[in-house]
């Protein structure tokens, strides 16, 4: 096991012994674990559980960059779904936020993501 995996499994063991916070957000955005209730703007986002992960975790570091491996450990408690699955459910996160003019996550080339919600701008 590598010291990166042994830390993500330690920072995991810490989440789920209650030093998550129930609710998380922002101007733009709010998620409420308790009652599994995504806001953006108001309006109610409907999420599988794989994206609520997804967008907790980065909620729970906004504005810090996560990388593939730490976002598969916090949103599928494993690490070998690979890249791939964590950039199509980015993709899904962003495609249920499009309708209330939000992108919530920002790419950071070569490194992962970040939740940096901003609004798109209308075409």
């Amino acid at each position: 096991i590598s010291a990166e995996e042994v830390r993500l499994r330690i920072w995991r063991l810490l989440e789920r012994n209650g030093r998550e916070r129930e609710v998380l957000g922002d101007a733009l955005g709010e998620l409420d674990r308790r009652h599994h209730l995504v806001l953006a703007c108001g309006r109610p986002i409907e999420l599988t559980p794989t994206e609520f992960r997804l967008l907790a975790a980065l909620m729970e570091r906004s504005g810090a960059v996560l990388s593939h491996i730490e976002l598969l450990q916090a949103a599928w408690g494993r690490l070998d779904c690979g890249e791939d699955q964590v950039k199509l459910y980015v993709s899904y996160l962003r495609r249920s936020f499009a309708p209330t003019g939000i992108d919530p996550v920002e790419t950071v080339r070569g490194i992962g993501y970040r939740y940096r919600p901003r609004r798109i701008k209308e075409r």
